[in-house]
């Protein structure tokens, strides 16, 4: 990378940590893109050439803290291929819960923005996660003839499908942290199951009837 790549990234890199903070102090997005630009030290044209709109810096920002989940969601955690979608499904509640005084306020406005420039690269990366959650629990579970192409495409969907409902409940406090784990957990692994050989289901029913009770456990606890 030379001296203006790097020069370029750096100023990136300070606009984005600059918003971060102001996100996490004020619990929104009322900041100006002015006061962003005083804040970070550069000029008030800059953020604009960097991102091209305030949607760009947000979008930026949300997809900085997503990669995590890139790494350590597709990451083995289980000796057990099956419980891949519990974990993958636990590891992406858990950065959103750690991270929520950032990403809650950035959903929150997000969800609500058409941006045909970043949104769709947003998608495109989500999807792409529930796609390799489905094919290796599905390596596991299923024969390979059992299940085509268009199959697991679409239960990459489906799972992303279920996520995201439950990440706008979760946004809009209509869920706290732990159901929302509990929940997509449970559902993630509703989805799984029909397209499991028979040995196979039966572990996945085992976790499904551990996920239900904690929901019921939960559900419980709030009465």
């Amino acid at each position: 990378m030379g001296l203006r790549e790097k020069q370029t990234a750096e100023r990136k890199r300070r606009i984005l940590d600059v918003a971060d903070g102001l996100i996490r102090q004020t619990g929104g997005m009322e900041f100006s893109m002015r006061m962003l630009a005083e804040k970070a030290e550069v000029s008030p044209a800059t953020p604009y050439n960097l991102f091209g709109s305030k949607e760009g810096i947000l979008s930026a920002s949300l997809a900085r803290t997503l990669t995590r989940t890139m790494f350590e969601g597709l990451a083995p955690q289980s000796e057990e291929p099956l419980d891949f979608v519990v974990t993958a499904s636990g590891t992406a509640v858990d950065l959103l819960v750690d991270n929520k005084k950032l990403l809650r306020p950035l959903y929150l406005y997000l969800l609500g923005v058409v941006d045909p420039t970043h949104r769709p690269a947003h998608i495109g990366r989500s999807v792409r996660y529930w796609r390799t959650v489905a094919d290796t629990s599905l390596g596991a579970a299923c024969p390979d003839e059992a299940i085509d192409e268009i199959d697991r495409e679409s239960l990459g969907y489906t799972l992303f499908s279920h996520f995201l409902g439950l990440l706008e409940l979760w946004v809009h406090e209509d869920i706290d942290d732990d159901m929302f784990r509990a929940r997509s957990i449970y559902g993630g692994l509703r989805i799984i199951l029909p397209f499991a050989a028979p040995d196979c289901a039966v572990h996945i029913q085992n976790r499904i009837a551990e996920a239900k009770s904690t929901i019921a456990d939960l559900s419980s606890s709030k009465a």
